[in-house]
């Protein structure tokens, strides 16, 4: 969420801004066989060791922006290149180490961790970028990554490794429909990330901005915590294609609203709303 802000700040514009995110997008078919390919050989856990490093790659070519002036094409490359390898490679592991009958719950596990950190990341990032300065939360991050690499490896890769894919045979017919959720969901993921975080802090909160739309971020998330256990129950129950259609509708409504969002609360309460209707559609 402060990448887009960072850059801004730093004086791109905003076609620079949104060109960057079609890069990101554009690359990642291609980066997304070699991440399958990864996993085939590596395993995921391999595979996340890698997304990590070039995670620390595109961090460190973030905080040299300024001084380096490196092309926004090379970091929209290395960002989606450590997106799709983590991405993927988590998808797969999960898939191979979930029981068949919890899975709902055991998705709702980790979905709160990964959103307790996604809530404290922004809300202590955004304190440093704004009373530090922005490079400091970036050299953290890069720091945070590197001790994430530890816990990955007490215990063993969940598949075999050294094993190869095929396009060849793919069933595409059978999941025609999932390629067309799949290119809203990125639309949808690109307005709530990047757009939405992008024009709160230039039309409400030009001043302490990361501080601000780092705490929006870190309320909205912590309030939704408890209903991601709820979620993985309901899905396990067997109630997840409701429950999606649900969140899709109700998120749907929520874009509307936040086109009239003008004052600081109204955005405090858009984003209260947005996680746990967000977590309700994807999670199934």
């Amino acid at each position: 969420i402060f990448v887009p802000i960072y850059l801004y700040k730093l004086g791109y514009s905003l076609t620079d801004i949104f060109g960057m995110q079609v890069i990101w997008a554009a690359i990642r078919p291609p980066l997304s066989y070699m991440a399958a390919k990864s996993v085939a050989i590596f395993g995921p856990k391999h595979t996340m060791v890698l997304a990590s490093i070039v995670q620390i790659v595109y961090l460190a070519t973030l905080m040299s922006m300024q001084s380096a002036q490196w092309p926004l094409a090379l970091l929209a490359v290395l960002g989606s290149l450590s997106y799709t390898l983590f991405n993927i490679a988590i998808q797969v592991d999960f898939s191979k180490v979930k029981h068949t009958e919890h899975g709902g719950k055991e998705l709702g596990f980790l979905t709160i961790f990964e959103r307790f950190g996604a809530a404290v990341g922004p809300l202590v990032g955004g304190a440093i970028a704004t009373f530090v300065f922005p490079q400091a939360t970036i050299f953290i991050a890069i720091v945070v990554m590197a001790l994430s690499l530890v816990p990955l490896f007490l215990t063993a890769e969940p598949t075999r490794t050294n094993q190869f894919i095929t396009l060849k045979g793919f069933p595409w017919k059978r999941h025609k429909h999932d390629f067309i959720a799949a290119t809203f969901f990125g639309v949808e993921n690109v307005v709530s990330i990047v757009v939405w975080p992008l024009f709160i802090s230039i039309v409400l909160f030009t001043s302490n901005t990361y501080a601000i739309v780092g705490l929006l971020t870190s309320v909205g998330t912590a309030m939704a915590l408890l209903t991601f256990y709820l979620i993985g129950k309901l899905i396990d129950d067997k109630k997840g294609g409701l429950l999606l259609k649900v969140g899709v509708f109700v998120n749907s409504i929520m874009h509307i609203l936040r086109i009239f969002v003008t004052t600081p609360i109204q955005a405090l309460l858009v984003s209260i709303v947005n996680e746990p209707v967000t977590a309700s559609y994807r999670m199934p």
